[in-house]
Parts: structure tokens; C-alpha cells; sequence
């Protein structure tokens, strides 16, 4: 004797057991029941873990050792940047005694194409990519 079991689900899923159930080609009776099935097989539930706990600690050592060394470089080259803007307006306002703010405007924005210079071949291959045509990415 076959026995009939009854459930109420929103519309929305209920479309979606329709469609797989279409793409597997079956009817949607079948493939509730084939999922319901699925769903009581006993799956272990023992996992090995690929990396013993000292592996793990070890790499999260490593990982935090990069990271570390990754922030010091990274404040070494805003501080580049910051000194070679900051000598750049030294320097002209040492050539230049009483020159105006406007002045050292002009001349942070007429000379910064070789500061920027500086600053890429400073950092290309360490953060920086350049490929054949010229164009750059970070790594």
C-alpha cells in the first residue's frame, strides 16, 4: 500500500523542486522522494584534518611574520612619498628665499612627473607591475 504525505512550502521553492526536478528528468513526486532518501543516508562526519594544529600555528606565525614585514614596507614608501614631497618644497623654498605659496605650487606641479618617476622605480616589482606597453598594476 502506498501512502501519501502532505507539506506545506512557499510557492517559490516549491518551483524550484519542479525545475530540478526537470532537469533530472524526473517526475516531482521522484525527486522529493530521491532527496528525502539522500538526506537519511548516514554521512561520517569524522574529518581529517589536512594540517596538524602545529602546522596550522606555524603558518599562522609565517602569515603574521609576512603581514608584518608587508606594513613596515608599506609605511617605509609613505614615508618616502611624504619626505620626497616635503624635500621637493624645502628645496625650492631654500633656492628661492621669500617665495610665495603660489610659487611653490607651481613648482610642486611642474616637478612632480619626476618625483612620481622616482617613487615607480622605486616600488616597480615590489608593488608594482609594468608590462610591455607601459601600463602598471599592483601585484
Amino acid at each position: 500500500m502506498s501512502e501519501q504525505v502532505a507539506t506545506y512550502i512557499p510557492d517559490e521553492e516549491y518551483d524550484d523542486w519542479v525545475e530540478q526536478a526537470e532537469e533530472m528528468g524526473m517526475s516531482t513526486s521522484d525527486w522529493i522522494k530521491s532527496m528525502v532518501r539522500a538526506g537519511q543516508k548516514k554521512f561520517n562526519r569524522d574529518v581529517e584534518p589536512t594540517e596538524s594544529r602545529d602546522d596550522l600555528r606555524r603558518r599562522r606565525k609565517d602569515l603574521r611574520r609576512e603581514l608584518q614585514r608587508a606594513r613596515d614596507r608599506i609605511e617605509e614608501l609613505e614615508e618616502q612619498v611624504h619626505r620626497s614631497e616635503r624635500d621637493a618644497v624645502i628645496d625650492y623654498i631654500d633656492e628661492n628665499p621669500g617665495a610665495e605659496y603660489e610659487d611653490i605650487v607651481q613648482h610642486v606641479v611642474n616637478t612632480v612627473n619626476s618625483r612620481v618617476t622616482l617613487i615607480l622605480d622605486d616600488v616597480e616589482g615590489d608593488k608594482i607591475e609594468i608590462d610591455e606597453q607601459g601600463r602598471m598594476y599592483t601585484r
